[in-house]
């Protein structure tokens, strides 16, 4: 991306701030609403894993979003 048209997006996960590259008005509400929801999932998880690492949070979130995407595939396969 050139340098003109670079623009920065940060966002907020488990009070953790991030950067990520973005390429305009859209990009930038699809990253923040991509973050809502992984921290409103690790958030979620963390709470039913008291004493967990960020860390463990993550994997745990990250397996999590990996059986919601397994199933939906497999509903939408059945449908078709």
């Amino acid at each position: 991306m050139p340098p003109a048209d670079r623009r920065i997006v940060k966002v907020h996960i488990l009070d953790r701030e991030y950067c990520f590259a973005s390429k305009g008005e859209e990009a930038d509400a699809h990253i923040q609403q991509v973050a809502s929801l992984v921290d409103e999932k690790m958030r979620e998880v963390g709470n039913d894993a008291a004493g967990a690492t960020a860390m463990q949070v993550a994997v745990l979130a990250g397996l999590e979003f990996s059986d919601e995407l397994l199933r939906m595939q497999r509903d939408v396969s059945s449908v078709e």
